[in-house]
């Protein structure tokens, strides 16, 4: 889940230490909201997006 390498990569010392703790930020969202949910799941489906693929395809407003 934590890209270990690449330019803006983490080393996989600090990786391994973020990863855990990630997943399990991930859960606690998925459980509290069906907004945080259906975002979630899109991103894991389909990867890195645009803030307007976002908007589109999981119903988010402009609002922050």
């Amino acid at each position: 889940m934590v890209r270990r390498t690449g330019e803006r990569g983490l080393t996989g010392e600090v990786a391994d230490l973020l990863d855990p703790m990630c997943r399990a930020e991930i859960t606690r969202m998925r459980a509290a909201d069906p907004g945080w949910r259906r975002l979630l799941d899109h991103l894991a489906e389909a990867g890195p997006a645009s803030i307007d693929d976002l908007r589109g395809k999981c119903g988010l407003s402009g609002k922050s």
